[in-house]
């Protein structure tokens, strides 16, 4: 039996699920589990074969250094501390929130950060990669940890930076900390999310979320994952199947959008209320003609109306919606790809598969693989 050391915090959902995630593993590989707090036992005095932790400071690094064991890190904060890193892959996180922003049409962005720290540099550039812009032309808002965790603290630095931005637009948060002290400065500028500003976090903090007004939409991270891989990890340390440290990257999982996205931003109307509709309601299965039933005009004169800004048709963007929720479920979960054409609103697994391969070249099992490598 070996005796597992836990060195993480248990106060937000991160360490919470992380957690989870050791014990599933724990269970089925005879450890006995010891942590500072919560409901451990104290792992003073005791002799630990292996660590996970969480290691965010130097003084971190020192901490685990001393007890002179393998450790496996689970934040990847610190990039060269030596120990093996599972963690959550950063820079396809801000992928998918850029992909996610760029649906609601306002062609400007901005990202709010956390200053000091690799996780929200690598979600910055994966965000300005993934809306194709120069990044001189993004603003950005920079400051530390301690600052976003005074929620309700001085924030005329980041006052002027939301009230300097140009409407509308679309704001990154690097993290839901940052984006509730960011929702509540824009409640109390009178800054209207999500017409004005559309915002979007990470880490699916499902209280911070709802305690904000609109409700704050949220990428959501595989932490059970994190924490089954890197307990993985461990074993495979501990008995001798490593020798080099290394850095795992587990994918995030999916978007849960909420209010304050919940957009699109057209000179037209009918062109918007349709886009609306079809953000609500294409991965339903729903026809064209159904998905925009309660538009009060001809289905003539909106797909005239609505291909001439868009350039292409109700049905197109239907797919097109379609296709982008696929490949989200492909690169961040482990669903069968049955699951998944069902849950994205397709009729069959032929009409998923050629429609795929069309806009892609190539098959949602290749795309899968291709981007988790």
């Amino acid at each position: 039996m070996l005796n597992i050391g836990i060195s993480l915090n248990f106060n937000d959902s991160y360490d919470r699920g992380v957690t989870s995630g050791i014990l599933s593993f724990a269970r089925d590989n005879d450890w006995r589990m010891f942590s500072n707090g919560l409901w451990f036992s104290s792992f003073s005095g005791v002799k630990l074969d292996g660590m996970i932790a969480r290691i965010e400071s130097e003084q971190d690094v020192s901490r685990c250094r001393k007890y002179g064991i393998p450790v496996v890190d689970i934040a990847g904060a610190i990039s060269s501390h030596g120990f093996d890193v599972v963690k959550n892959d950063d820079r396809l996180t801000g992928s998918f929130i850029g992909r996610h922003l760029m649906q609601s049409n306002t062609g400007r962005f901005a990202i709010v950060s956390v200053k000091g720290t690799s996780w929200s540099a690598e979600r910055e550039e994966g965000f300005i990669d993934s809306i194709r812009l120069d990044r001189r032309s993004v603003p950005v808002f920079c400051a530390p940890l301690a600052y976003w965790h005074d929620t309700y603290g001085n924030a005329d630095d980041l006052d002027r930076f939301l009230s300097s931005l140009p409407h509308p637009t679309a704001l990154f948060c690097c993290n839901d900390l940052s984006a509730m002290k960011t929702m509540i400065a824009c409640e109390r500028l009178r800054i209207k999310v999500p017409k004005q500003l559309a915002i979007a976090g990470v880490d699916d903090e499902q209280l911070m979320c709802m305690l904000v007004k609109p409700s704050l939409t949220s990428l959501k991270l595989r932490l059970e994952k994190i924490g089954y891989e890197a307990a993985s990890r461990l074993q495979d340390v501990i008995e001798g199947k490593r020798l080099q440290p290394a850095v795992k990257l587990v994918p995030p999982s999916s978007i849960v959008e909420r209010e304050s996205t919940f957009c699109f931003f057209s000179h037209d109307r009918i062109v918007a209320q349709t886009m609306m509709n079809i953000k609500r309601l294409a991965t339903s299965g729903l026809s064209c003609g159904e998905i925009i039933a309660d538009i009060p005009l001809s289905r003539r004169r909106i797909e005239e109306r609505f291909f001439e800004e868009r350039g292409r048709t109700l049905l197109e963007e239907v797919i097109a919606c379609r296709l982008s929720h696929a490949k989200e479920l492909l690169e961040s979960g482990d669903s069968k790809v049955e699951t998944i054409w069902r849950s994205c609103g397709f009729g069959s697994a032929q009409r998923f598969y050629s429609l795929f391969g069309r806009h892609f070249q190539m098959t949602p099992d290749a795309w899968r693989k291709v981007h988790r490598q």
